[in-house]
């Protein structure tokens, strides 16, 4: 049952109603409805219809824009060069970034008397001339069992 205020006294009716029980008021009839909707489906009949658009103003005839042209996607950047090969660092630096010194030496000797070519001969002090890292005033590996600064102590 659907119920639906009376234009009136603003009291509920029944939908069916042809008056109002409250203040008598004769509401809509079936047949007034029934027109009505017939009025209102003809006008939306004819809303999509192209030929009831309004007429343009001053005789001026409307026309659409053309839609942009899509622009051309752009050109890619030309690759870059591949980046100089760096030279490798000199053999007798480390490679760690510190300059490599150089071991004190004696005055090389001819390379006659020197066996192992460490700038060393056997008559100036090196104490083993077959080993280039054993000469006098190199660097002492400790506990490697050999006297690499012949200073008659090998460092055990």
């Amino acid at each position: 049952m659907l119920l639906h205020p009376c234009p009136a006294c603003g009291q509920h009716v029944q939908r069916a109603a042809l008056a109002c029980p409250h203040c008598g008021r004769q509401l809509s009839g079936k047949l007034t409805r029934t027109a009505a909707a017939v009025v209102m489906g003809l006008t939306l009949l004819g809303a999509d219809d192209p030929g009831q658009a309004p007429e343009p103003e001053y005789g001026v005839v409307f026309q659409p824009e053309p839609p942009p042209e899509p622009e051309p996607p752009p050109e890619p950047p030309p690759p870059e060069p591949p980046p100089e090969p760096t030279p490798p660092p000199p053999i007798d630096e480390p490679l760690y970034g510190v300059a490599a010194t150089p071991l004190p030496r004696p005055p090389i000797a001819p390379v006659a008397e020197d066996a192992d070519a460490d700038g060393v001969p056997a008559k100036a002090g090196d104490c083993d001339d077959d080993d280039p890292t054993t000469f006098p005033g190199a660097k002492e590996r400790w506990f490697d069992g050999v006297d690499s600064d012949c200073d008659g102590k090998n460092n055990r």
